[in-house]
């Protein structure tokens, strides 16, 4: 009897386990994650169009890089829209991520969502993993209103309708992604993408020389054309007044009194040439 209730104990866990996933199909090729050194990392992503709303794509395309570069350890090199792009990605890449929308229903405040995503080496085009994620439900969502506001701000009323549902898809899609080990040297390539953005790839960089222009040419102003300068972009300053720094000019009294916490933790935050190159301003009558 024991053996018994300890048998439908196990059972009523794993249906418990798979009632809170929506994910319905998961594949990923045999002995893939036994070796390290093999796995992905350096991916282009597409978005097949979904035929009934091609508008859908670009959204579940951008919410899953989302996802990956928050919970996956790839490096997401850019997008791509069509298939000569991605033969072009493959020749300096290791994978491709293709997001398929399969269905797409909008009734009465409820959607019906199926999404798949698959992994493909670009070496041999094959499918190294696969995932189809489907749910029905409200389309709105309390709990994920303000991540839905952020794709409201470019997709509009599709983020409305679709955005959290699919957040809810893609996440579980996203866990049973292979999650490669990187090296150290990886890591930091993965920060610099977050935040630069990857450079001279697909559309998320789309190879534009960003031109920036800063109204103001004391403290706050060199500074911020400092820091868009380390970021690639063009930077152009413009004064109103005739003395470069303004009364900032008087640079050697920034190490001074109060000051000198401010310059120790602009140094401490890597800006330590900033603080040097204006200590040795002139300081024409101090």
């Amino acid at each position: 009897m024991k053996k018994v209730l300890i048998g439908y104990a196990v059972i009523s866990m794993m249906l418990v386990s798979f009632a809170c996933t929506s994910v319905r199909h998961r594949f990923v090729v045999e002995g893939y994650q036994k070796h390290p050194g093999q796995m992905i990392k350096r991916i282009v992503m597409v978005s097949d169009p979904f035929p009934q709303n091609r508008d859908l794509a670009g959204l579940i395309g951008a919410m899953t890089r989302d996802l990956i570069k928050a919970n996956r350890n790839y490096l997401v090199l850019g997008t791509a829209a069509i298939e000569g792009e991605v033969a072009g990605a493959c020749k300096t890449l290791d994978g491709v991520l293709k997001m398929s929308v399969n269905r797409a229903d909008a009734a009465g405040g409820r959607i019906d969502l199926e999404i798949t995503g698959e992994l493909r080496r670009c070496s041999d085009n094959s499918a190294v993993w696969t995932a189809t994620g489907r749910a029905s439900g409200k389309s709105r969502s309390r709990s994920l209103k303000n991540l839905v506001q952020n794709y409201v701000e470019k997709y509009g009323d599709l983020a409305e309708v679709y955005a959290a549902p699919a957040y809810n898809i893609l996440q579980d899609i996203v866990e049973t992604m292979p999650n490669p080990e990187l090296t150290e040297d990886e890591l930091m390539e993965k920060i610099d993408l977050e935040i630069n953005g990857p450079a001279g790839r697909g559309n998320a960089s789309g190879g534009v020389i960003v031109n920036v222009r800063v109204a103001g040419v004391r403290w706050a102003g060199c500074a911020a054309a400092v820091s868009a300068s380390k970021l690639g972009a063009e930077v152009t300053q413009v004064e109103r007044a005739d003395v470069f720094l303004g009364t900032g000019l008087l640079g050697d009294i920034l190490r001074n009194k109060r000051r000198f916490m401010a310059a120790e933790e602009m140094i401490a935050l890597s800006e330590a040439e900033f603080c040097r190159w204006s200590i040795e301003l002139p300081s024409p009558g101090h």
